[in-house]
Protein backbone atom coordinates (compact mmCIF):
# COMPACT_ATOMS: atom_id res chain seq x y z
CA UNK A 1 0.00 0.00 0.00
CA UNK A 2 1.38 3.43 -0.93
CA UNK A 3 1.14 6.40 1.36
CA UNK A 4 1.43 9.93 0.06
CA UNK A 5 2.42 13.02 1.95
CA UNK A 6 1.21 16.48 1.11
CA UNK A 7 3.19 19.44 2.34
CA UNK A 8 3.67 23.10 1.44
CA UNK A 9 7.09 23.76 -0.02
CA UNK A 10 8.48 27.25 -0.55
CA UNK A 11 9.59 28.06 -4.07
CA UNK A 12 13.30 28.65 -4.37
CA UNK A 13 15.30 30.98 -6.58
CA UNK A 14 16.92 27.94 -8.19
CA UNK A 15 13.50 26.54 -9.20
CA UNK A 16 12.60 29.86 -10.85
CA UNK A 17 15.94 29.93 -12.66
CA UNK A 18 15.65 26.27 -13.70
CA UNK A 19 12.16 26.81 -15.14
CA UNK A 20 13.66 29.27 -17.61
CA UNK A 21 16.40 26.79 -18.55
CA UNK A 22 14.05 23.91 -19.40
CA UNK A 23 13.64 22.85 -23.06
CA UNK A 24 10.94 24.70 -25.04
CA UNK A 25 8.49 21.77 -25.12
CA UNK A 26 5.84 23.36 -22.90
CA UNK A 27 4.82 27.01 -23.12
CA UNK A 28 2.79 27.33 -19.91
CA UNK A 29 4.98 29.21 -17.40
CA UNK A 30 3.22 27.71 -14.36
CA UNK A 31 3.69 24.15 -15.62
CA UNK A 32 7.35 24.89 -16.35
CA UNK A 33 7.76 26.18 -12.78
CA UNK A 34 5.91 23.17 -11.38
CA UNK A 35 8.23 20.80 -13.28
CA UNK A 36 11.35 22.71 -12.25
CA UNK A 37 10.28 22.78 -8.60
CA UNK A 38 9.57 19.03 -8.60
CA UNK A 39 12.97 18.37 -10.16
CA UNK A 40 14.73 20.58 -7.59
CA UNK A 41 12.99 18.82 -4.70
CA UNK A 42 13.23 15.29 -6.14
CA UNK A 43 9.44 14.92 -6.21
CA UNK A 44 7.00 13.13 -8.52
CA UNK A 45 4.17 15.11 -10.14
CA UNK A 46 0.76 13.44 -10.17
CA UNK A 47 -0.68 14.58 -13.52
CA UNK A 48 -1.85 13.19 -16.88
CA UNK A 49 0.08 15.99 -18.67
CA UNK A 50 2.76 14.13 -20.65
CA UNK A 51 4.57 17.34 -21.53
CA UNK A 52 5.71 17.62 -17.89
CA UNK A 53 7.75 14.46 -18.47
CA UNK A 54 9.19 15.98 -21.63
CA UNK A 55 10.47 18.82 -19.47
CA UNK A 56 12.35 16.25 -17.40
CA UNK A 57 10.09 15.99 -14.36
CA UNK A 58 9.16 12.64 -12.84
CA UNK A 59 5.43 12.09 -13.39
CA UNK A 60 2.77 9.48 -12.56
CA UNK A 61 -0.67 8.95 -14.13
Amino acid sequence: MAFFQIAKLPLTHSAFYRSGELPPVHGDPFDRLLAAHAMEEGLIILSPDESLSKLGAARMW
